[in-house]
């Protein structure tokens, strides 16, 4: 009996006492019976009591001490575990010591345990089997197009609400989540419907249709949503009321959720995006949106006094910086009264205006008595403006540039707008505007499943990604033969030998729906072409690169900025201007460039001569190789001057 502690003092923790086994006899089952026969089981088998069994009253013979072991320890265990859930084998409690010995052991109690606790945590007992009709009506399912309020969830899956194999989750999470989004709203509207992917996309080959079209309308399904509730253990742990602005923002840049592909898609959508704290959550206005210039005003104002009224006269950029605070709005802008602005902006900005009125009057007095308070100057005015707008401190500064790009407004706003403008005009959507924007807040974020990051690419540029998501992936089993084959150098080289590639396999995927992605956008910039990415290996998209998660641009100059090429599926076709020399005959150069770089270039050149001195030198991309050595040119030089 491994589990019985020895006597205070015992240099061994445990005793080792050995009880034989005497059961065999009497068998009660593996099963769950109830309380009722467990009781009834000694006059099942004939026996009124223990004790009138035996003659000799407390001196139990062997037969009646196997049937108490029967009744009550290996009954007792089937009646604890013996459930649907758990399905007790009462071997797991017979140890075999050789020589027909067989003992009684418990080694594998502290696991029944476990697994008990587990099953009563996450629901799975007697009561909830006959409360099973109430729990029915309260998950439901309920149609996305009735215009219903509705909160999406958002959260990463290693913190424990996924589940790959059903839509499902224990009854334990489901309460929780639907007392999180209940609060969010008065109780008028409780109980507020929610959308989770583990519940809402299907999963299996069996509904692999419908997985699709789910996958495909997620954009869709965070933009209509009223809210978006991110959810990630790290925060959940935290009183936000403990914190101060600066500490709300550093957590929430660093914790997991923000080093995911598909919760930027998800975050950033949506019409508000709110935070779980331990206690409540936390709106996205409340954290990113604080506005910097009130904490300035005061902290301006505060080191002009510390050097005192003579030390600030006598200084001309003491003086400036008096001048531009006294040029500080100190009236409500209109359209707070009209009431256009975000809650979190209006309460902000009475802030400022509060800070403003206070510097006024502690420093227009000064002005004045000083001949200084007239004639306000363009310099004044800049300094005024920077002042409300800079941001001084250089952690507030850090935390904040990666917080803003969660939530980017106006780059949110751009997008919808741009869309809305092109159906109403009857033209087709140009998603490439905003393709570096993309790839910015991609920066830093990983997907567990490569493949997915041009579905989530596609969606936040708002593109159709059926065609994209119609490329299946490789099943798990493949995938593991291939990275097994792909691992291995000797292997690698056998693969090879025979003609087959176990990398292009697995990155066959992946390179499919980033080419379908790049023909969508159509139109890309020049500096693509110096990204430090991997690139494709088909020919004819060997300058694409291969992930678009977390592009090093390199040192791609200003120069590019504003070029753009298109994707065809011969190439990457891009223009630049050219010189044209003068000569006298027909000339074809042959160069050896002498230049290393990591994926070199092939260029088809043709040339549109418009008569002038300077042309356009069209370049067709055609793929990498692994070194430039020799580029033709040819009609390159023309006759003329210069």
């Amino acid at each position: 009996m491994e589990h019985i502690p020895r006597v205070r003092g015992s240099k061994l923790q445990i005793a080792r006492l050995r009880v034989p086994y005497l059961a065999s006899d009497w068998n009660y089952g593996s099963r769950r019976q109830g309380f009722d026969t467990f009781l009834a089981f000694p006059k099942k088998h004939g026996y009124s009591s223990l004790v009138d069994r035996e003659d000799g009253g407390d001196n139990l013979a062997t037969p009646s001490v196997g049937f108490l072991q029967a009744w009550l320890y290996f009954g007792l265990l089937a009646e604890a575990f013996g459930t649907n859930e758990m399905r007790l084998d009462p071997s797991h409690f017979i140890s075999d010591a050789g020589s027909n010995n067989e003992f009684i052991t418990t080694k594998d109690l502290d696991r029944y345990i476990w697994y008990w606790a587990a099953a009563i945590a996450h629901g799975t007992r007697d009561e909830i089997d006959d409360h099973a009709e109430n729990l029915d009506k309260e998950v439901e399912a309920h149609p996305a197009n009735h215009g219903d309020l509705y909160v999406t969830i958002s959260h990463v899956w290693s913190d424990g609400l996924g589940n790959p194999h059903d839509n499902e989750l224990p009854y334990c999470q489901l309460v929780y989540i639907q007392g999180l989004v209940n609060v969010l709203y008065p109780e008028s509207q409780r109980p507020v419907k929610f959308w989770l992917d583990t519940l809402c996309i299907p999963v299996g080959t069996r509904e692999s249709a419908f997985r699709r079209l789910a996958i495909n309308r997620m954009g869709k399904t965070f933009r209509r949503s009223d809210k978006t509730l991110a959810l990630d253990n790290s925060l959940m742990t935290q009183e936000p009321d403990d914190m101060d602005w600066v500490e709300l923002n550093m957590r929430i840049k660093y914790c997991p959720w923000v080093t995911r592909a598909w919760t930027l898609l998800e975050g950033r959508v949506g019409k508000e995006l709110l935070f779980q704290f331990k206690g409540n959550a936390v709106s996205s206005n409340v954290v990113f949106n604080r506005s910097y210039a009130a904490r300035n005003i005061a902290a301006v104002s505060k080191m002009l006094q510390q050097r005192g009224v003579e030390g600030v006269l006598n200084e001309p950029a003491a003086v400036n910086l008096v001048r531009a605070l006294v040029l500080l709005p100190k009236e409500p802008r209109q359209s707070l009264e009209s009431g256009d602005e975000d809650e979190q902006e209006k309460l902000a900005y009475q802030d400022t205006v509060q800070a403003a009125i206070e510097a006024y009057e502690a420093w227009m007095p000064i002005l004045a008595s000083a001949g200084l308070a007239d004639n306000p100057s363009e310099e004044d005015d800049d300094m005024s403006v920077n002042i409300q707008t800079r941001v001084f401190c250089p952690v507030i500064k850090h935390c904040n540039a990666g917080t803003r790009n969660i939530r980017d407004e106006f780059w949110l706003e751009s997008i919808e707008t741009s869309r809305a403008e092109s159906a109403e005009e009857g033209q087709q959507y140009l998603p490439h505007t905003f393709f570096e924007d993309v790839c910015h807040a991609f920066r830093g974020r990983t997907t567990s499943k490569s493949e997915d990051q041009a579905i989530c690419f596609g969606q936040m540029l708002s593109i159709d990604t059926s065609q994209i998501i119609d490329i299946h992936p490789l099943r798990p089993r493949l995938r593991y033969w291939f990275t097994l084959l792909d691992s291995y150098p000797a292997l690698r080289l056998l693969c090879w030998a025979v003609g087959f590639d176990p990398r292009a396999k697995l990155t066959e995927c992946q390179e499919g729906r980033i080419k379908i992605l790049l023909s969508q956008i159509g139109k890309l910039p020049v500096s693509i072409l110096l990204w430090n990415v991997p690139r494709m290996q088909p020919l004819g998209w060997k300058w694409a690169p291969l992930s678009l998660l977390d592009a090093d641009t390199g040192t791609d100059g200003t120069w590019a900025s504003n070029e753009r090429g298109n994707v065809t599926p011969d190439g990457f076709t891009v223009s630049f201007p050219v010189l044209r020399l003068k000569t006298t005959d027909y000339m074809t150069t042959e160069t050896d460039l002498g230049i290393n770089i990591c994926d070199p270039v092939h260029f088809v050149v043709s040339i549109a001569d418009d008569g002038l001195g300077a042309g356009n030198a069209t370049f067709r991309i055609l793929s990498y190789l692994s070194h430039i050595h020799i580029l033709q040119v040819r009609h390159l030089a023309m006759m003329g001057s210069w």
